[in-house]
């Protein structure tokens, strides 16, 4: 998990296992779009990396139901990294 979209899940009050079940959760249609950044740690600047972006309703374990945006991307094909988890 990114650094931001740690911090931003637990300023939301959104644990671990918060966090992976609102992942398990997501459905076709919660799909938003696929976008491509910039890899920060390639030095020749043509690396890009992909996210697919994600909008839900999610309810964490104290209750708080928010509409979330949630960016996702495959780690070398078989871990999945949150590259963002905020509200929208």
């Amino acid at each position: 998990m990114d650094r931001r979209a740690f911090r931003d899940s637990r300023n939301l009050s959104y644990f671990d296992e918060d966090v992976i079940d609102s992942i398990c959760h997501l459905m076709p249609s919660n799909y938003y779009r696929t976008r491509e950044y910039d890899d920060a740690a390639d030095t020749t600047g043509r690396r890009k990396l992909k996210y697919d972006i994600y909008r839900t309703r999610c309810k964490n374990s104290l209750g708080q139901i928010d509409d979330l945006y949630i960016k996702l991307r495959l780690s070398r094909g078989v871990w999945v990294f949150v590259g963002s988890f905020k509200q929208q």
